[in-house]
């Protein structure tokens, strides 16, 4: 590819330490069938050797590698959308496999839906030595089926390496935003809906997503963060649906530190309950049922309110 010619496709992925398993991400992005992308890679800081395994990938004009100091996710993504090119948008991780298909798969339908902002799809889950632990499906294929979630409780939740982005919408929006991190791609998929440019998942797997000790996905660090963040950003789009003032996340987090003690102690019981159900996912993936059953109940036990919505909602998408 000549550098004065804009490729269809700007492959966007940060990375970070992600020496053991990039290569095999890599590799499936030179395996893609549609070959009409640039990979824009950028290294956040890491100081194993993920930059020398990207750099046997730079003899490919395709490929560009952008080396930062540690600036944390969100300004490193910013900074690749600022250099990519293509009209669309494909994310990925650096610790994730794509099937052979997924961009051309993705970009034959972006082509013919200019109605929507991006696209999501189905993906098998993969534990670190490549092994197949489960699926991941979404109901959120169509603009009625995202609205019927919303209206029962649920949430936007989009993996992040599915998703394949109009970047003039991202552009337009301001790109991510660090003060919704870890959950910036939900804000930004909450934004790019309300300015009527829905993401739509297609009901194909075109995705490896591997679950491991040190993935983003897999770990607490950030998960009290990720509640609470997560919370608030919905909490906000019913209130601007309503024509209500949205709650600022400073002050959010201010009146969790100020609230009164029995309100603390019903925020710590729906924080240990998230944690848990997270942890129940996780066991059950790995096929570790009876483990991942008990912390489904002591999740149940800790929040019901939140169990009853969760129940109701699956059963109302059973039934649509």
């Amino acid at each position: 590819m000549t550098e004065d010619r804009v490729p269809a496709v700007s492959i966007l992925i940060p990375t970070h330490n992600a020496e053991r398993f990039i290569e095999e991400t890599l590799v499936s992005i030179v395996s893609q069938t549609f070959g009409d992308f640039e990979c824009i890679i950028v290294n956040d800081g890491s100081t194993d050797g993920t930059p020398e395994v990207i750099e046997k990938y730079l003899s490919d004009s395709r490929f560009k590698l952008i080396n930062l100091s540690k600036v944390g996710l969100c300004a490193a993504l910013n900074r690749g959308l600022e250099l990519t090119r293509a009209p669309l948008i494909a994310r990925m991780d650096s610790d994730d496999v794509m099937l052979p298909e997924r961009l051309a798969v993705q970009v034959a339908y972006m082509q013919a839906h200019p109605e929507v902002g991006g696209c999501a799809s189905f993906y098998e889950m993969i534990d670190a030595q490549g092994q197949k632990l489960g699926d991941g499906r979404s109901p959120l294929t169509s603009v009625e089926a995202i609205e019927r979630h919303l209206q029962n409780g649920g949430q936007l939740i989009y993996p992040n390496p599915t998703l394949m982005l109009r970047r003039s919408a991202m552009v337009a929006l301001g790109g991510y935003r660090a003060e919704y991190f870890p959950c910036e791609d939900v804000d930004l998929s909450v934004r790019m809906l309300e300015a009527k440019q829905p993401i739509i998942v297609l009901p194909q797997y075109l995705l490896k997503f591997r679950m491991h000790p040190t993935s983003v996905s897999s770990s607490n660090a950030n998960a009290l963060r990720q509640f609470h963040t997560n919370k608030l950003i919905f909490r906000n789009l019913r209130a601007r649906r309503r024509g209500e003032a949205e709650l600022p996340i400073e002050r959010y987090f201010a009146e969790l530190d100020s609230a009164f003690a029995l309100r603390k102690l019903a925020t710590r019981m729906a924080e240990e309950s998230f944690v848990l159900h997270r942890k129940a996912a996780r066991a059950k993936t790995a096929k570790h049922h009876a483990l991942g059953s008990g912390l489904l109940l002591l999740a149940f036990a800790l929040n019901p309110r939140d169990a009853y919505l969760k129940v109701m909602r699956r059963a109302r998408a059973a039934w649509a």
